[in-house]
C-alpha cells in the first residue's frame, strides 16, 4: 500500500486544526455568553439593516419546478439519443458524467428564469436579492466556516456509522483519474452548486418565509427579520431535497441551520455561498486526491 500524497496529508492536517480551533472557539463563546445565551445569537454576527424580501416561497417554489422540467425534459433527450443509458442487472450506467453535467445546467437555467421573472416585477431585483457579492461577507464566510463546518463535520462522520452516506457525485469519481474531468466536477460542485442552492433554498425560500412571518416594518429601525422559524422550516426542506443519499440530511439539516442564520444576519448571499463553497470543495479535493492516487 502507498503512502498519501502529501497534498492529502497536509489538507487532513487543516481540517483537523480548524476542528480543534472550532471547539476551543464554541467553548469560549459558550462559557463568555453562559449567563445569557440567548443574546448569543446577535452577538456573534450582529444584524445588518436591509430592506423586507418583495419576493416570496412561491419564487423557491417556482425556481424548483423549473430545474426539474428542465433536468427532466433533457435526460429524456439524452436517454433516447443513447449518450446515457440507466443501469440493468446486466449493464452499468453509462454517461453519468453527463446526467451530472445536465443536471447542474438546468439548475443554473432555473435561477436564471426565476431571477428574469423576478427583475420583471422589480428593476432592482438583482439589488434587493442583495446577490451583489460583498468583500466584508466573504470575509466573514470564510471564518464562518472554520465554525460551522467541523461540527457538521463530525455530525456527518457519526451519522455514516449508522447509514453510509451515499452521494451521485462521489460515486462517479469512483475510479477518476482525468485531471479534466477532476475540474469540471470540481467547478460544478463547488461553485456552480453552492450559489443554486443557496440562491433558491436561503435567498428565496428562507427570504420569502421571513416577509411572511415578518411582515411588520418599524418606522423608526426599519425592517429586521425577527423569528427564527424561516431557518428551520427552510433547513427541514433543505434536508429532505438529499433523502436518499443516506445519512446526508441529518448533517445537512445542521449546515442548514448554520447558513439560515448567516443569510439572516446579514441579508446577503455571499456568506452561507462561500461556506458552502468551503465544505463542497474540501469534500471534492480530499476525494479527488484520494481516488486518483489509490
Amino acid at each position: 500500500m502507498e503512502d498519501p500524497p502529501i497534498a492529502l496529508i497536509m489538507l487532513n492536517l487543516m481540517v483537523l486544526t480548524a476542528m480543534a480551533y472550532s471547539f476551543i472557539q464554541w467553548t469560549r463563546l459558550l462559557i463568555v455568553h453562559r449567563s445569557d445565551l440567548r443574546s448569543l445569537p446577535s452577538v456573534m454576527v450582529p444584524a445588518q439593516k436591509r430592506e423586507r424580501p418583495f419576493w416570496h416561497p412561491g419564487d423557491a417554489l417556482l425556481m424548483f419546478g423549473s430545474t426539474q422540467v428542465i433536468a427532466g425534459v433533457t435526460v429524456a433527450i439524452l436517454l433516447l439519443a443513447g449518450i446515457v443509458t440507466r443501469a440493468d442487472d446486466e449493464n452499468t450506467a453509462k454517461g453519468t458524467m453527463t446526467l451530472i453535467a445536465a443536471t447542474l445546467a438546468a439548475g443554473m437555467v432555473a435561477a436564471l428564469i426565476t431571477l428574469a421573472w423576478l427583475r420583471v416585477r422589480d428593476r432592482n431585483a438583482i439589488d434587493k436579492l442583495s446577490l451583489r457579492l460583498s468583500d466584508a461577507d466573504g470575509v466573514l464566510g470564510l471564518k464562518a466556516s472554520v465554525m460551522i463546518l467541523p461540527p457538521v463535520l463530525v455530525m456527518s462522520a457519526l451519522a455514516s456509522l449508522l447509514v453510509k452516506y451515499d452521494h451521485p457525485v462521489l460515486t462517479s469519481m469512483s475510479g477518476l483519474n482525468d485531471p479534466l474531468k477532476f475540474s469540471l466536477i470540481f467547478i460544478g460542485t463547488a461553485i456552480i452548486t453552492p450559489f443554486v442552492e443557496e440562491l433558491m433554498f436561503r435567498v428565496l425560500l428562507q427570504g420569502g418565509l421571513e416577509r411572511l412571518l415578518d411582515p411588520v416594518v418599524d418606522p423608526v429601525t426599519g425592517w429586521q427579520p425577527k423569528s427564527y422559524a424561516p431557518i428551520f422550516i427552510t433547513s427541514i426542506v433543505f434536508a429532505s431535497m438529499h433523502i436518499g443519499q443516506g445519512a446526508a440530511p441529518i448533517p445537512l439539516f445542521f449546515l442548514s441551520l448554520g447558513l439560515g442564520y448567516l443569510y439572516r444576519q446579514t441579508g446577503n448571499i455571499t456568506a452561507p455561498m462561500v461556506v458552502h463553497m468551503v465544505l463542497n470543495g474540501t469534500t471534492i479535493t480530499m476525494e479527488g486526491f484520494r481516488v486518483m492516487t489509490s
